[in-house]
């Protein structure tokens, strides 16, 4: 009030003032009074008599941004995660640790079985399990395990802002699958260095003749489906008999992998040149009976990378270093055809 009365005495001092009236004055002998910038009233001479009252400062009318989950990984519902995985969720906007962490929910994977981590931004949490995630085994047809990790709506952004809604993750793990290969019975047998060969049974050794022989073994990898992880491939041959005394007369018995079409072939086939090629074969130290065994998950990987061309199967050639000591003595091991085993063990989603 004190400010509208100072002015109303400004102006009619103006109006009282000699020389108001000249060319310059208005018509009707009041003075040009004009405005500021900022929207004072202006007297004569330019100086700023009042400057309105603009009360508080005014609002933008932009309401705060609602922070949402903009991607995850894994990708919701996915399959085959590996073991090392780790749940990774993107926010639209910079968050609150504090609350954003509260708000995660996992039954699987809960917080205490986890570790949180951010970026630099707070705009990506990474949840890190302490251990790494399981796997189903089982069977060709064991189910994969499941896992859901959800952020609820509670979580704010750094503004204060909730989420509103919440944002899950779905996703299975590998499945770890074991199986048996099936035994090729017409391309399972023996070889001998005279040309002859036979289907009967499985023989590694020397004769009486002083002609080698050499076990030769084929298995179908037709069920092992296309692109999943070998993780290991082993063969387990079960003893029937020993002649005199191969192992220590002929040196140690090697698993060769080969590939042939006939079994009279087999005695002959080149080794294959994928690495490894030629393996020790291990003798069990008790006879329940004695056993055979070798890790040949090189030969398999090697024979599922060129199926087409391997016929859907991997094939290995038992035998000695020495074909024969020269004695003419018979230096033999018989083993059991029918309790040939290629286990396979494998991931897959």
């Amino acid at each position: 009030m004190t400010k509208k009365l100072g002015l109303i005495a400004v102006l009619a001092a103006l109006v009282l003032a000699p020389g108001c009236k000249g060319s310059n004055a208005d018509p009707d002998g009041m003075p040009d009074v004009g405005m500021s910038a900022d929207g004072g009233v202006l007297d004569p001479d330019m100086d700023v008599v009042e400057t309105p009252d603009m009360g508080d400062e005014v609002d933008n009318g932009q309401a705060p941004t609602v922070p949402t989950v903009v991607s995850t990984s894994p990708e919701d519902e996915a399959t085959g995660v590996h073991a090392e995985a780790a749940i990774v969720f993107e926010f639209s906007e910079p968050m609150d640790p504090d609350t954003t962490e509260a708000a995660y929910v996992s039954n699987e994977l809960p917080a205490n079985m986890v570790t949180f981590g951010w970026d630099a931004e707070f705009r990506t949490l990474t949840i890190l399990p302490t251990n790494d995630l399981p796997y189903a085994e089982g069977g060709p047809d064991v189910g994969a395990l499941g896992f859901a990790a959800t952020i609820g709506a509670t979580a704010e952004s750094a503004a204060g802002e909730p989420m509103g809604e919440s944002a899950s993750v779905h996703f299975t793990t590998l499945r770890r699958i074991t199986d048996e290969a099936t035994l090729v019975a017409a391309l399972t047998g023996y070889g001998s260095s005279t040309g002859s060969s036979a289907s009967t049974s499985v023989i590694v050794g020397d004769a009486t003749t002083n002609s080698g022989l050499r076990g030769l073994l084929t298995f179908s990898v037709a069920d092992v489906p296309e692109g999943v992880q070998l993780e290991q491939a082993r063969f387990v041959i079960d003893e029937t008999g020993r002649v005199g005394n191969a192992d220590a007369g002929l040196g140690q018995l090697q698993a060769a992998h080969v590939f042939f079409g006939a079994l009279a072939d087999g005695f002959s086939a080149e080794i294959l040149a994928g690495l490894p090629n030629l393996l020790n074969v291990t003798v069990s130290p008790s006879a329940t009976p004695f056993q055979r065994s070798v890790d040949i998950t090189g030969f398999v990987a090697d024979d599922l990378a060129q199926r087409e061309a391997r016929g859907d199967q991997t094939q290995l050639r038992l035998g000695y270093p020495m074909l024969t000591d020269g004695d003419t003595s018979a230096d033999t091991v018989s083993l059991d055809k029918n309790s040939a085993t290629l286990t396979l063990t494998w991931l897959a989603p």
